[in-house]
Order: structure tokens, then C-alpha cells, then sequence
């Protein structure tokens, strides 16, 4: 069971400044689970729920990778307690294992999955990533972890696609961005972020405009 918890009370609850919470962060809303609740059960919860929701044939899931910084069993994956879900209808033939990596472990798992798809061992079937985490970190010292590690992935990702491609990389030639989003301030600096990099680079994507503002 999830609980919401309306920010603005949080902030008055913890003697916090007005706004930290939904400004600072951009939040309106908090949910938490409850003391019943851990990441094998809220991940069983997402799993039933998605093959259920989109009618997937649970014996049609050739591969599961989960994603987490979250160890409950050392000796145990979670990925392990969740195949409970797909023994029923007798589907014990799925490969992948846990991530265990702070925010990296869901986009490790994604790539793993990703990897399997498009190699020889692929038999067809569907890869499931679930991303499950219920974790106490510090988190004035992970946000600047989090830009600092933004900037050299993408400092990286540039150079892969310029040395591939030979034209310079910016941000019109992605479709689309994908952030882990601990709170939704955080998308929104890390996308202004991007574009700080761009003019550092002096690239196409950043107009005559944004380059005087920047400037400053």
C-alpha cells in the first residue's frame, strides 16, 4: 500500500522553509509504502500489474532484469522472488539477475535487457526491466554526484557520436531525454545542465539569444 503525504504539510511537519519542498524540489506530493511493505512486494505489485494491464502471456517473458540499491537477501536476487509470478503458468525458463548500483542499476538493467534483444541469444520473447529501490541516501551530496556524473556522461556520449558520426553531437539532434528523476527539480536542472554543456561547446543548439544570457 503507497501513501501520499501533500508537501506543503511536510514542510510545515518538518519546520522547513515554505517552499523548500514544492519549489526547491517541485513537488506537490510525496508517496511512501508502509512498514509491511518492502521492494520484493512493491516489485511483484508493478509486475502483476503490467502484465495484467497490457494482457501479456506471462509465458511470452524470456528475460527479467531488476535494477536496485536495495539488498534484501545477500544471497538471494530480488529478480529471483519475483519469478513466483511467472511460476504459476509454469514459465521457470527466464534469464537476468539484479543491478546492484545506486540510481546506474535500473539503466544497467535496461541495457542488459536492450543487449540480450539485439544478440544471437535472443529467442523471440519479451525483456522485463523493473527498477524497484527504498533507500536513505544524502542527498545535498548525491545531486551533486548526480550533475557531476550528467556532465561527463554527456561529455562522453558527444565524443562517441561525434568520432562515429563526424559532425559535432547538441541537443536538437536527440528525439527525446530520459532522467532518473529522484524529485522533478533535479529533471529540470539537469536539462538546463545539458544546455550549459552545449554553450560550453559552442554548439548549434544554443541560439544567439540563450548565448548572451549564458555569457553572464
Amino acid at each position: 500500500m503507497e501513501l501520499g503525504f501533500i508537501q506543503e504539510i511536510l514542510e510545515a511537519h518538518d519546520g522547513a522553509s515554505k517552499g523548500k519542498y514544492t519549489i526547491g524540489l517541485g513537488q506537490d506530493c510525496m508517496g511512501f509504502c508502509t512498514e509491511v511493505e518492502d521492494v520484493i512486494s512493491m516489485s511483484l505489485t508493478v509486475v502483476t500489474s503490467l502484465l495484467e494491464k497490457y494482457n501479456i502471456d506471462p509465458t511470452q517473458v524470456g528475460r527479467m532484469e531488476v535494477g536496485s540499491e536495495t539488498v534484501i537477501d545477500k544471497s538471494k536476487s530480488i529478480k529471483t522472488f519475483l519469478m513466483q509470478a511467472f511460476e504459476k503458468c509454469g514459465n521457470t525458463d527466464i534469464e537476468g539477475v539484479d543491478s546492484t548500483n545506486a540510481c546506474y542499476g535500473g539503466t544497467a538493467a535496461l541495457f542488459n535487457c536492450v543487449n540480450w534483444v539485439e544478440s544471437s541469444s535472443w529467442d523471440g520473447r519479451y525483456g522485463l526491466v523493473v527498477c524497484t529501490d527504498s533507500a536513505v541516501v544524502d542527498g545535498k551530496l548525491s545531486q551533486t554526484c548526480y550533475l557531476m556524473a550528467l556532465d561527463s556522461c554527456y561529455k562522453r556520449y558527444c565524443h562517441k557520436y561525434e568520432k562515429l558520426e563526424g559532425k559535432q553531437f547538441s541537443m536538437d539532434d536527440a528525439d527525446y531525454f530520459v532522467f532518473h528523476s529522484p524529485y522533478n527539480k533535479l529533471v529540470q536542472k539537469s536539462f538546463a545542465r545539458l544546455m550549459f554543456n552545449d554553450f560550453l561547446r559552442n554548439a548549434s543548439s544554443v541560439d544567439e539569444s540563450t548565448k548572451e544570457k549564458l555569457a553572464h
